[in-house]
């Protein structure tokens, strides 16, 4: 077991978030020993602060951030995949949640050089109006 933090800080005018600003800390369980796959598991306490496009006001939430997350390298390392799943309650209102699943696909070209192929999913029970909960985002790079 490892203890992690983290901040964030986030802009999206598509999501209807004028700001939110994240911090947060908890445990990290690494779950199996393998070098080709390695699986964690995370339950962490985070602090909310968010302006949203219909509410000028800054709104203060704690949240839960679970999560499962697993990385698999082929045995040259020129592939990885991995993925994270979370799921993000208000501990002050449970039917205000947040599921995210982020995959990746990495391919190494040169030691320098990558494509990266990835897939964002999420779903958020609690949106400005005119805002869809579920959100697509597909990216190359």
């Amino acid at each position: 077991m490892r203890i992690e933090a983290f901040t964030q800080y986030q802009y999206n005018k598509i999501l209807g978030i004028e700001m939110r600003n994240l911090i947060g800390a908890g445990p990290r369980y690494k779950i199996n020993k393998s070098e080709k796959i390695v699986f964690y598991a995370g339950s962490l306490f985070m602090q909310e602060f968010e302006r949203t496009i219909d509410n000028n006001k800054i709104m203060s939430f704690q949240r839960l951030s679970n999560y499962l997350s697993f990385s698999l390298k082929n045995s040259t390392k020129s592939i990885e995949i991995s993925s994270v799943l979370y799921y993000q309650p208000n501990i002050n209102l449970w039917a205000d949640y947040r599921l995210n699943s982020l995959t990746s696909v990495v391919f190494n070209i040169t030691s320098k050089l990558q494509f990266v192929n990835s897939i964002n999913l999420g779903y958020d029970s609690y949106v400005p109006s005119n805002i869809s909960k579920k959100i697509q985002i597909f990216q190359m790079v």
